[in-house]
Formats: structure tokens, sequence, C-alpha cells
């Protein structure tokens, strides 16, 4: 604050002298109260937590901004734009610098955008970042297997793929040991057959 380069988050101090036909009277002691603030520099660095999704929400989190404006950041407001391209927003008085959005449509993008709120204001938004809602695919019912002349035929129904297509299957087949190995690594049909 000019003249006097007081930083942001600096209490004012006053003295005051009163003045009658006679001269000045002493200098009070000091007082405060005020405290230079303003808005905090916007949320940065909007990233999904990958290992928190689920087929129907998207989690998130960021980073504060470089100054807090000279008050603490108390709370956060995070906007979305529900997949449709038109933002609103979605949860104030956020405590953390995390969030789930949820009862979202898998196989939908959504773009989301933050605020930090200090004793002065919101910051300005974040950049916006883009998060496809999507999780890994619903496990295959159970295969069936049947023999055809000299091969084994395993076949399956195509599983649920919550929000992204389905690039292939991993085919693992039991020794006679009981344990697994796998035999193929990717599939392009509901089938394999296996000679």
């Amino acid at each position: 604050m000019e003249p006097f380069n007081l930083a942001w988050g600096a209490s004012v101090y006053a003295k005051v002298v009163a003045t009658n036909g006679y001269g000045d009277s002493m200098m009070s002691n000091a007082g405060n109260g005020a405290v230079i603030i303003t808005n905090p520099d916007a949320p940065v660095d909007l990233v999904e937590t990958v290992e928190a999704r689920t087929p129907d929400s998207i989690t998130f989190s960021w980073t504060n901004g470089a100054a807090n404006g000279g008050s603490l950041i108390t709370s956060y407001r995070v906007s979305y734009d529900n997949a449709v391209g038109v933002f609103q927003e979605l949860e104030d008085n956020i405590p953390t610098t995390s969030y789930t959005a949820t009862g979202l449509s898998f196989g939908s993008i959504y773009k989301f955008k933050v605020e930090a709120m200090n004793g002065f204001g919101y910051s300005e938004y974040s950049d916006e970042v883009s998060i496809l809602c999507a999780a890994v695919p619903v496990a295959p019912v159970q295969p069936t297997t049947t023999v055809i002349a000299d091969s084994v035929v395993f076949d399956w129904d195509e599983p649920v793929a919550n929000g992204t297509p389905l690039t292939g299957y991993k085919v693992y087949i039991r020794k006679s040991d009981l344990s697994y190995i796998i035999d193929t690594t990717v599939c392009n049909g509901g089938n394999v057959n296996v000679i």
C-alpha cells in the first residue's frame, strides 16, 4: 500500500496527536486493527486423483496459488460445466484442496475450475481441467469352455465398459497345479480358441 510500503497481511498501526490553540498534545500510543489484505491468487495444478476413479464420480485436487492475499485461505468453491459446456457452481465452503464430484454419467467429459477464499473474498478462477468420467470395466461374467475338435473355445459376454471403449481382453488359463497363466493378452471378440 503506497506510500507506506506495507505488505499484504501487514497490520496498520497509527498514532494520533490532538491540536488546539495552544499547540499539539502528546502522541497517543499506537493502535491497530486493520490488516492489509486482498484476494488470494487462484488455485493451480488441478489434477485428477486417478486411484479414486469410479464409474459415476471424479476426484481431483489442486494447489494454492503463490500468494494468499495476506489472509489465510479458509475454503474453496468448485464450479463445473455438467458436461454441457455451461459452468455453474457445484459446491462451496470446501475445507480441503481436493473434491469428489458424484452422480456423474460415465463416458462424459466434465470441466472443473476452483476458487480460493480468504478473509477478503474469492480468488479468480483456476484454469479449467477436463476429465473423462470413466473407470476400469466391470469384470466379465465367468466364461464358458467348449471342446471343438482339437481346440478349446472360451466364450464370454462383453462387460460394461464404464465410460471408455474396451480395447481387448486378457485370458488366463488354469494349470494342473491350480495356478493361472496368461495365455492371450489381446482378443478382439468375446471368444478365443486355444489349441
